[in-house]
């Protein structure tokens, strides 16, 4: 906080230098460089060395839920949030970001809320997307229905953000999920009637989607092109039964790609591990793969 130049009893030249001395501090705080990282759980980048690196701007968090995710995306983007409702009585939170007619859901992990995809929503908005996040039910801002069964039915509320974008015009629609969301995607990727679908770092295969569906029983009956992305030393999703489990898939549906040693889990994996903010190299084939039906 400046103090006031009344606390200090000095001649008129120093509190004339003290006053410059204080606007350049107060200059450098205002413009520190805020987290850029591409998810709201990443770290801010680390600080340059050299008196000569400026710093970069503050982030504006024009919209609700940039402030409640403390996360920006391109002022370029338009923003939507809204409730709506899914079988079960489900109140969820959804974001949409963008317009047009390609439509892409990402879904969180079970660790997280649709804030987690935010930036990266926004960077795929920009490219032309019209992206839907979702705080699946029981996460985040989203209700929880009281039976099990209607706690389990994930899959309804993917179809339900797929037919709101339908209804804002989207005509294709990908569907791309991080770890727990990995799972949700294969499942939901037949039901919502999606043009292709993403699973990063999949996990929890086995559990209930929604009426005894898993992961692991949807991948058989798949027709959709799905892309199935591990990084080899996950053991929140071992890539050998991410493997076994393309290996159930009809032939010629799975893109099975191994990433980098040291890519990340889930939604880290579009992060550039190396240099913090930036986007990771298979993020841009991920958006190549979702640009196949366009």
């Amino acid at each position: 906080m400046v103090r006031s130049a009344a606390s200090f009893v000095r001649p008129l030249r120093w509190r004339c230098v003290l006053a410059i001395a204080v606007c350049v501090g107060a200059y450098g705080c205002s413009n520190a460089s805020p987290s850029t990282a591409p998810s709201s759980s990443s770290s801010s980048a680390s600080a340059s060395s050299g008196a000569s690196t400026r710093a970069s701007p503050a982030p504006r968090l024009e919209s609700k839920i940039e402030q409640q995710c403390a996360t920006e995306v391109p002022a370029a983007v338009r923003v939507t949030q809204a409730k709506v409702r899914s079988p079960g009585g489900v109140s969820l939170r959804v974001v949409t970001l963008g317009s047009g007619p390609h439509g892409v859901v990402l879904l969180h992990q079970t660790d997280g809320t649709l804030c987690g995809w935010l930036s990266y929503g926004g960077y795929l908005a920009h490219r032309g997307f019209h992206v839907g996040l979702v705080d699946l039910r029981c996460h985040g801002d989203s209700s929880c229905p009281r039976t099990a069964a209607a706690v389990a039915n994930v899959v309804a509320d993917v179809k339900t953000l797929s037919t709101l974008l339908r209804k804002k015009g989207a005509k294709t629609i990908g569907v791309v999920g991080a770890s727990y969301g990995g799972a949700v995607a294969i499942g939901a990727c037949e039901p919502v009637r999606a043009d292709v679908c993403a699973a990063l770092s999949p996990a929890l295969l086995d559990e209930d989607l929604g009426g005894g569906l898993t992961a692991a029983t949807a991948i058989t009956g798949l027709r959709t092109r799905l892309l199935l992305a591990v990084e080899p030393d996950d053991a929140s999703s071992p890539m050998d039964a991410d493997r076994a489990l393309a290996g159930h898939a009809p032939p010629g549906t799975v893109d099975f790609e191994v990433l980098p040693a040291g890519a990340g889990h889930g939604w880290e994996t579009v992060e550039d591990p190396n240099r913090a903010g930036r986007w990771s190299t298979f993020s841009k084939s991920l958006v190549r793969f979702l640009s196949m039906r366009r």
